[in-house]
């Protein structure tokens, strides 16, 4: 085969298609280098609150701080981001779970912006 033969054309579908390629890559960096941001606060509430300790307990209250976030986090992912922003709820105060473990999500765009993916909206959100 030479690499001159054009036999794959553009619109075969034979290979695997990026679902996020009518996003902008300087949008999604944006959202993401923000949500990095705000992430990087979840340690130093920790360590505030085992500043507020005394000093043998310290290291506990970090531990209940990251404990909780990761409960948070697991609740939001799962249910949590379905009832808050469903783009298919019938009411103004909440929503559905048609988005429940952030099903079907993958390529859509994000009720808040049409700039970004749902999946980058929903970590956003968090």
């Amino acid at each position: 085969m030479s690499t001159t033969d054009d036999s794959s054309a553009a619109g075969d579908a034979t290979g695997p298609v990026d679902p996020n390629l009518q996003f902008k890559p300087g949008d999604q960096a944006y959202i993401l280098v923000s949500s990095a941001m705000v992430l990087m606060m979840v340690p130093g509430i920790a360590f505030l609150y085992s500043g507020l300790a005394r000093r043998k307990s310290a290291l506990s209250q970090i531990w209940v701080v990251m404990m909780s976030f990761s409960v948070v986090v697991f609740q939001w992912y799962f249910w949590g981001y379905s009832l808050a922003l469903s783009p298919t709820a019938t009411n103004g105060f909440i929503g559905n779970l048609d988005r429940f473990g952030l099903r079907n999500a993958l390529g859509e765009e994000s009720p808040g912006s049409s700039f970004i993916p749902e999946l980058l909206y929903s970590f956003y959100q968090v």
